[in-house]
Parts: C-alpha cells; structure tokens; sequence
C-alpha cells in the first residue's frame, strides 16, 4: 500500500501538470476565432521577401486586442499568425503596417539594417493599407506598395 507522502506528491504533481497544460496551448477564454488569411505584397513590382507586416484592427486601443503578424515569403505572400503559426486573423478591419529591413553586417556583426519602404507604411496612424478579413477562409487582394 503507497504511503500518504508519495499519494500527496502524485496528486500534487499532477495538480500542477494540470495547471501547466492548462496554460500552454490550449484554446482559453481569451481567445477570439480566427480565420485563414492569406496575402501577397509587393514594392515597386518585386516581393518584399523577409519584411515583417503587423494587421492592427482599427479603432483598437486597447493591448488585450490581438495584433496579427506575418513574415513576407520570398514570393512575397503572407499569412498572419495570431495563435499558432499562420492560423490567421479575427474578423475585423485592419491598418497594415510593413518593414523590411535586410540584414547587414556591422563590425561582424549581423543586424538589421534600414528599413527599404517608405516611412509611411511602418506606423499605423500614417499608413493607408487596410483590409478586412471576414468569418472563413480570406484571400486578400494584392497589396502593391510603390
């Protein structure tokens, strides 16, 4: 018969296992749905591979409200990650902002460089990128950035 010290630590640690996969993953309360998005931006008629765009809903001032980010591939599609890698956005209308910035080497050092867009596009008070991505599965129409 186990001992009431190794019941006590099974139950305890399974309580806190629990606890743990509780907070990792799983779909919480917090969470809004979101749906499949994808896009593909270009600057003056090339892929802005490797920019990083943010989708920040408008009217949404708050920092509880989800702000959906992407990696342009080399063909210069994206899609947005919100949860988990390219699970998309809520529904909503949003400012897109965009930087792209190669790497430079600086003293041997890598790091990023300039951004190669016009400033504009990187702030979501001056930037005039909007889309709305609606309940289902969204293909956004082209951005074309000059």
């Amino acid at each position: 018969m186990p001992s009431a010290i190794t019941v006590n630590s099974l139950l305890t640690t399974l309580a806190l296992a629990s606890l743990i996969l509780a907070g990792c993953g799983g779909q919480g309360p917090d969470r809004v749905p979101v749906f499949k998005t994808a896009g593909k931006i270009t600057f003056r008629n090339q892929p802005v591979d490797g920019a990083f765009l943010v989708l920040h809903p408008k009217g949404a001032a708050t920092p509880d409200v989800p702000h959906p980010t992407a990696h342009v591939k080399p063909d210069g599609t994206f899609e947005p990650t919100t949860f988990l890698a390219a699970d998309g956005a809520p529904a909503g209308e949003y400012v897109v902002t965009i930087e792209w910035r190669k790497l430079v080497n600086v003293g041997g050092e890598w790091t990023p460089g300039p951004n190669l867009l016009p400033p504009k596009y990187s702030n979501p008070a001056t930037s005039d990128l909007i889309v709305k991505v609606a309940e289902g599965k969204n293909d956004l129409p082209a951005i074309v950035l000059r």
